[in-house]
């Protein structure tokens, strides 16, 4: 929620910059559990999320990481 907070005061990105803010989790599970969590504060905030890890198609996450 800091995170969401702090980037929230930031001036606006111009597309492709790459990411605002990077939270690293041990497992899939608790990024996932957070990714659920902050998307609503994301969506009411005008910012995007997207949750990255491994064994999950490269291409889909490579494409919501170009989408901001």
């Amino acid at each position: 929620l800091p995170a969401i907070v702090h980037t929230a005061g930031q001036p606006p990105r111009t597309h492709r910059e790459g990411p605002s803010v990077l939270v690293l989790l041990p497992t899939r599970e608790l990024a996932q559990q957070v990714q659920e969590v902050a998307k609503d504060y994301c969506r009411a905030m005008g910012q995007s999320l997207t949750c990255l890890f491994g064994g999950a198609p490269k291409g889909n996450q490579a494409r919501d990481l170009e989408r901001g």
